[in-house]
């Protein structure tokens, strides 16, 4: 995730206070004491804080935070963000996918539609094919954006990201589980036929025939054919500005076990929790989880980098860098990923070798090569030559 612009009101030293054209790769803060350097970081963890689940806590914890004596209700903090990871990006696909697949909302919409069953194993052709054809360029809208978030009295934080800049936005409250309210005229007569929901809001989108092939593939009078293709680049024409559709997670009804479900499977994976845990897992949580991964407050918190790994877990996604723990974890990835990655451990070396005029490099034992546990090693010498490029380890083929 990227950090475009930041915009405070009414928080702590700031009255008004706005920081635009954020260098994608590093900014350095400088100022003389009580300039507000501290404050800053403040109010990225208040934009973190209010995306807790305890919101209460949230709430209390910055009760005395607006400026200069100003009521707390007045603060609003904005960020102008940008995801751009193949790991973010995949991770809102694979959401929305679940949520798409939610088997308790196919159940009402169809039996309504049709006044026929979900059959269990077309639900589980449909939850694979989903989870096959749906990927981030679909949902392309979701990735820019700013995310504003509002103290409201005894409420607490209120949140809302609103997509596509410059365009017809898209809007999304977080203050819940997460509702997604699009530009497209409300109709009366559709709003009673179930449009809160993303399934019925993409399946009123198709065609008269679409519709039926997705009915008859998903109460078994189809058993081997297709459905429908799950395109949701228009997702915010189809969505009413006023009503919107609730993008969380229920699963009350359960036809089938969710974890049977290749979308739900892959939701757990992304995520590394599991959807049945949460008393609410909607698009709150989501971003909620995107920001502690990206947002890394150290508290001055230090350990010794891990340098021993299970070989599969060694370029597994997300890291977490708030101790230091996982930092050669994390340039091993950046220098054995994807060209993108590459470049970037590339820069990351550059710059450590202009502020320190000493170079680094992260790679495997050669003395434990042949454990099942590889061991990565750092090393530091003095500057003047190019980081080596460690052999391409990033393919499933290749072995420890």
């Amino acid at each position: 995730m990227q950090i475009h612009a930041i915009h405070i009101d009414h928080f702590l030293s700031f009255d008004t206070f706005a920081w635009e054209g954020l260098d994608p790769h590093l900014n350095v803060i400088v100022g003389p004491n009580g300039s507000g350097k501290t404050n800053l970081f403040h109010a990225l963890r208040a934009v973190r804080d209010a995306l807790s689940p305890e919101r209460a806590q949230a709430t209390a914890r910055w009760t005395d935070a607006g400026h200069q004596g100003t009521d707390a209700d007045a603060i609003t903090i904005s960020l102008d963000i940008q995801f751009t990871t193949a790991w973010e990006q995949g991770l809102l696909c694979t959401f929305l996918a679940t949520v798409l697949c939610d088997q308790q909302v196919i159940q009402q919409t169809i039996t309504t539609a049709t006044n026929r069953n979900l059959d269990s194993n077309s639900l589980r052709r449909f939850a694979a094919w989903v989870q096959e054809q749906l990927h981030p360029k679909d949902i392309f809208w979701l990735f820019s954006g700013r995310l504003v978030v509002t103290h409201v009295g005894r409420e607490g934080w209120q949140c809302q990201y609103e997509a596509r800049p410059g365009k017809p936005l898209v809007r999304l409250d977080l203050t819940s589980g997460g509702t997604l309210v699009g530009h497209a005229e409300h109709n009366p007569q559709t709003s009673t036929q179930n449009w809160g929901t993303l399934f019925a809001a993409w399946r009123n989108s198709l065609t008269e025939r679409e519709r039926e092939q997705l009915d008859n593939g998903l109460t078994g009078a189809s058993p081997e054919g297709e459905f429908p293709v799950p395109n949701l680049s228009r997702l915010p024409d189809w969505v009413s500005s006023q009503q919107g559709v609730a993008l969380q997670i229920e699963d009350q009804m359960r036809i089938v076990d969710p974890t049977t479900l290749a979308t739900r499977r892959a939701l757990t994976m992304a995520t590394q929790v599991s959807p049945g845990l949460q008393e609410s897992f909607g698009m709150r949580f989501i971003f909620r989880h995107l920001l502690d991964q990206a947002l890394v407050f150290t508290d001055n918190v230090r350990l010794q980098p891990q340098r021993t790994f299970i070989a599969r877990d060694l370029l597994t996604q997300p890291l977490d860098l708030s101790n230091g723990k996982e930092l050669a974890r994390f340039l091993f990835c950046k220098k054995n990923r994807n060209p993108r990655d590459r470049k970037q451990y590339t820069a990351i070396w550059k710059l450590f070798d202009r502020m320190t005029g000493r170079e680094f490099d992260v790679v495997l034992d050669p003395a434990n090569s042949g454990e099942s546990q590889p061991r990565l090693t750092a090393s530091f010498q003095q500057g003047g030559s190019q980081p080596e490029q460690q052999p391409d380890i990033s393919s499933p083929r290749r072995s420890f």
